[in-house]
């Protein structure tokens, strides 16, 4: 993916259809849905890619609350800012601004000490450094803050993306679920194998601790999303698929591009004939608390 690219959000943002739920899952579990307006809340939406944490926060987060809640919705790539400042703007989201900010060196940019909550939807595990990510995501929190992240146990998209790799000539092989995250960290402390192992809680909560969060606990929860048929599934995910597999394929994703879409229709319709498309998404929701 080209974070860079000034289309990089328009070419996300279907994606909101699959994260919406989790994020709303972060807000419940760090408590701000139930916030009684009694507190200040100054919320980091790390990461924040088109904004989809910030949109759940003014939907979710009640009305007293919301008075005294400031965020800052902090993305490395210029174009996703940009698409989420129009989104304050267009929505009017009192309290909300957007910047340029790398998730791996938050203190360069914000104040050390300052966030009552800092979530992460999606991004969190798929770092190019994910522990350095934990660890100014710790630093930025004030002392009692929360911080939750999420990360993928299964991707709706990868049964049906794996067969219809298979229908294009010459096309790659999707790889294992752990090589694909693992090929987006590129810094680690233990070896290459280190990459393949941020899919499993049992070590991404260690790293949490590691990085000096308490009371840390993982939940997992699951969404369904459905399509009409094999066109509009084909249609709804072959581009942001497409756009994902960059990470793995780097420029050959231009080679076999144009046949994907094409062969992911032929894929589905070939399981499930003319029917809906149902596609199960589940994600670890992960909450620790700073002392």
């Amino acid at each position: 993916m080209d974070w860079k690219n000034a289309q990089v959000a328009e070419r996300y943002k279907p994606g909101e259809a699959m994260t919406g739920p989790f994020a709303a899952h972060l807000i419940d579990l760090s408590g701000l849905s139930t916030a009684d307006g009694s507190s200040d809340l100054v919320v980091l939406d790390n990461a924040c890619g088109t904004g989809i944490v910030t949109l759940q926060l003014h939907e979710h987060v009640p009305a007293a609350a919301r008075a005294r809640m400031s965020v800052v919705s902090a993305d490395f790539s210029p174009p996703m800012v940009e698409s989420v400042a129009a989104r304050i703007t267009e929505n009017g989201w009192a309290g909300a601004t957007a910047q340029v900010v790398d998730a791996q060196s938050l203190s360069a940019t914000l104040p050390t000490a300052h966030f009552t909550h800092v979530l992460t939807n999606f991004a969190a595990c798929h770092l190019p450094d994910p522990r350095a990510g934990l660890r100014e995501a710790f630093r930025v929190l004030r002392p009692g803050g929360t911080m939750a992240f999420t990360a993928w146990k299964a991707v709706g998209w990868y049964p049906h993306t794996a067969r219809a790799l298979a229908l294009i000539p010459g096309a790659p092989a999707l790889p294992p679920f752990a090589d694909f995250v693992g090929s987006m960290v590129t810094a680690t402390a233990s070896g290459e194998e280190e990459k393949r192992r941020w899919v499993d809680p049992a070590f991404f909560e260690a790293r949490v601790r590691e990085a000096g969060f308490a009371e840390v606990e993982t939940v997992l929860r699951e969404n369904v999303t459905r399509t009409a048929g094999a066109a509009e599934h084909a249609k709804a995910y072959a581009e942001i698929t497409k756009r994902m597999l960059s990470t793995v394929w780097g420029d050959r994703v231009d080679e076999f591009g144009a046949q994907f879409e094409g062969a992911l229709e032929r894929a589905v319709r070939e399981e499930v004939g003319d029917g809906e498309v149902v596609l199960k998404w589940e994600a670890y929701c992960v909450i620790a608390k700073k002392a």
